[in-house]
């Protein structure tokens, strides 16, 4: 009997060791794996924890470059408005030179046609600086009062304008000798305006109706003495008669349906008005009429 119980109690006692190596082993194993995950976890963590970093970091480089268009368009109109004005200014001081070159070459051709002193070209420069800064003056004035819608501002301001003389002033620098060859370079100057005025004109007629040689001639040398008459300003009735004188029926029939076409389109009856005026200084056009 007690030989028997001693292999069992072996055996139990074997079983329970293996069981208890097999429980040591596993445990050991949990052991590790519970550190393998904690440590995995952790891992992880860190890495949430550096995106979510990243996703901030990027949230407000988005939100800058978003708000950056926005402050852009808020100061737009600033920018805009400074800018305008820088390109005001420089386009004043362009004009400014422009009208001070112009102003030296009209009084350097009356020098030289007048034969004038010093002292005379000194203060017909001067007092032709004052008339243009005046005139410009008057201009101002009557386009606000326009703008305004005062008639009667604009009347007063217009007919100063048109009873402005600056030639008085050249005058009373002449002396007599002087003055007859001004004459001379008035009418000289008047005419070429005039011929000026008729070439444009009779160019742009040819861009519509075909002229013989003769018409051509003909249409130059009326306009140009009306033009002449008129001090450069032709009026659509006197042009009119002009043409009924040149064109034939069949021509002018063609012109009236042209300006018609023009006037409903809004261009207007009769193109461009006259022709360039010149200065004191003004010379005659170059090169002979088609």
């Amino acid at each position: 009997m007690k030989s028997k119980i001693v292999p069992i109690f072996v055996s139990h006692l074997v079983v329970a060791g293996i069981a208890w190596c097999a429980a040591s082993y596993f445990s050991g194993n949990d052991a590790d794996l519970i550190a393998s995950k904690d440590a995995e976890i952790r891992a992880l963590k860190d890495e949430l924890a550096k995106r979510s970093q990243r996703q901030v970091r990027g949230n407000d480089a988005r939100k800058r470059t978003a708000s950056a268009p926005n402050a852009r368009r808020e100061n737009a109109p600033e920018a805009d408005d400074a800018n305008a004005e820088a390109r005001r200014e420089e386009m004043k001081k362009r004009f400014d030179s422009f009208r001070k070159i112009r102003r030296t070459a009209m009084v350097d051709r009356l020098a030289l046609r007048l034969n004038l002193t010093e002292e005379q070209k000194a203060r017909l420069l001067e007092h032709s600086e004052t008339s243009e800064a005046e005139m410009r003056e008057l201009m101002e004035r009557a386009r606000e009062a326009r703008e305004n819608g005062d008639e009667s501002l604009q009347a007063e301001l217009r007919e100063r304008m048109r009873n402005a003389n600056p030639e008085e002033y050249v005058l009373e620098l002449l002396s007599d000798e002087q003055k007859a060859e001004y004459e001379t370079y008035r009418q000289e100057r008047a005419t070429a305006r005039a011929e000026s005025a008729a070439n444009m004109r009779l160019s742009m007629l040819q861009e519509s109706i075909a002229l013989s040689q003769d018409q051509k001639d003909r249409y130059f040398s009326e306009y140009a003495n009306a033009a002449l008459s008129a001090e450069g300003r032709v009026s659509q009735e006197t042009e009119q008669e002009i043409l009924k004188n040149v064109l034939t029926n069949d021509q002018y029939s063609v012109y009236q349906q042209q300006q018609e076409s023009l006037e409903a389109a809004g261009f207007g009856r009769g193109g461009m008005r006259g022709g360039p005026r010149g200065g004191m200084g003004g010379e005659p056009p170059n090169g002979p009429r088609d």
